[in-house]
């Protein structure tokens, strides 16, 4: 999850230009073929100024998360214990274990999320679509296999070949979408558990742990639009933004491989359903937005049954 933590100026640069009014829209879903997307793709005028704003972003940002990373994660070297420098090497014995395979969840969701801002702002910035979310893609491919590149040569974690495929599967989703807008009808989001305290920051060892390593406070979910799915004489009937959701988490984990899974069902909102009127850049930022789940009512089905009036 280390990735994360790229998309949050992105997301600043991408806000300090919006506001607007909000409204529901009742546009009809249409199922696009590959010629028809790329028809509906013309070509646009780059802004020089947006352009330069965001590339010199990259790196000064780029830059200060790693130095954070390096003080953070990579600075506990063999050598400081006087031991001979580590080589780089695969390891995926820990990942598989520590969060029971939360943390695979998450890379996906960072790199969809990093994707679809870095995307999202060379829009902005008047590439074309389909060109922006490849190089959004790409960015965030190149990020998070740089952080992965980063951990293969230090000594307790090493490259994790499970941990780069989500991050690869989780750039190239908002691509798929753009391609064949049937996807779209599903979303990857995170909730986060802001008010109850967890087992895992419990343990004497995890109390500094980052908010991002707590994973029994983070909730993954798959939601499927109903609309979207629904058979064309049922549409009338159902809301353009309700969602169906099936949702991961766990708990009692202690970082080494000890805790439970945790499944949820829930009905959901879908903010991409939202049209902010009249301004064509803010009408992309929900497809942004969307990709964090906000509370709703749900339906805990393992490890034992219980129903909250909002999950988080």
């Amino acid at each position: 999850m280390k990735t994360v933590r790229f998309i949050f100026f992105f997301i600043l640069i991408y806000n300090i230009s919006f506001s607007s009014n909000l409204k529901i829209t009742e546009n009809k879903t249409h199922l696009l073929s590959l010629k028809d997307s790329i028809k509906r793709d013309p070509p646009q005028k780059i802004n020089k100024t947006r352009l330069a704003l965001v590339s010199s972003s990259v790196p000064i940002l780029t830059t200060g998360v790693f130095i954070y990373f390096q003080n953070a994660w990579w600075n506990d070297t063999l050598q400081s214990y006087g031991l001979p420098k580590s080589k780089f090497h695969f390891d995926d014995s820990k990942e598989l274990k520590y969060a029971l395979g939360l943390d695979k969840c998450g890379h996906f969701w960072s790199s969809q999320l990093t994707s679809s801002v870095f995307g999202e702002l060379l829009v902005w910035s008047g590439l074309s679509i389909k060109k922006a979310k490849w190089i959004g893609a790409g960015f965030a491919i190149l990020t998070s296999g740089i952080v992965e590149i980063k951990d293969g040569m230090a000594p307790w974690w090493g490259f994790s070949l499970t941990d780069m495929s989500a991050n690869i599967f989780g750039s190239l989703y908002p691509v798929l979408q753009e391609y064949e807008p049937f996807f779209k009808n599903f979303n990857f989001k995170w909730s986060y558990d802001f008010l109850n305290k967890s087992y895992y920051k419990s343990i004497p060892t995890n109390v500094n742990k980052s908010f991002m390593d707590d994973y029994e406070r983070h909730t993954y979910w798959l939601c499927s639009n109903i609309y979207g799915l629904s058979p064309a004489t049922w549409k009338r009937h159902i809301p353009q933004y309700l969602s169906f959701d099936i949702g991961l988490s766990a708990e009692k984990l202690d970082g080494h491989g000890s805790g439970k899974k945790e499944w949820f069902l829930a009905i959901g909102l879908d903010l991409s359903r939202i049209n902010f009127k009249n301004y064509n850049f803010i009408q992309k930022q929900k497809h942004i937005i969307n990709q964090y789940r906000l509370p709703t009512p749900a339906q805990k089905l393992y490890p034992r049954k219980v129903g909250y009036l909002l999950t988080f």
